[in-house]
């Protein structure tokens, strides 16, 4: 299920170099962050970083991108709706590669959880 955004969020861009605060793939409420590498608007295949799968497709259009975000703990890149940037990480998130956002009803305006992005190499 997607998340609910206010306008706010929904109106914030994100761009290629910027750092973000994330809800990555593993299912928790913890946070990541990370450095967004690439914006997709069109469907892509990508090399998987399974060994189960060669490759995978990235479902992105103009009106819904994926971003490819790399963690800055894991250097892993892995591509994400928009509803899983959380917001800009701050100066002291970056140099700790760590962010203490939890993703809760309490503290987030979003509704639901998060779609769990597709993890390439």
């Amino acid at each position: 299920m997607p998340f609910k955004l206010s306008k706010k969020e929904t109106d914030e861009d994100y761009t290629v170099g910027e750092h973000v605060v994330y809800i990555p793939i593993d299912k928790s409420p913890r946070s990541s962050v990370g450095v967004i590498d690439e914006i997709l608007s069109q469907e892509t295949q990508e090399q998987s970083a399974s060994p189960i799968t060669d490759e995978v497709t990235i479902h992105a259009t103009e009106e819904e991108p994926r971003y490819i975000i790399r963690n800055l703990k894991t250097d892993k890149s892995t591509a994400y709706k928009r509803y899983n940037i959380m917001r800009k990480a701050t100066n002291e998130e970056i140099k700790e590669k760590h962010s203490d956002f939890k993703l809760d009803r309490d503290t987030s305006p979003h509704a639901e959880g998060p779609h769990h992005g597709v993890l390439i190499q």
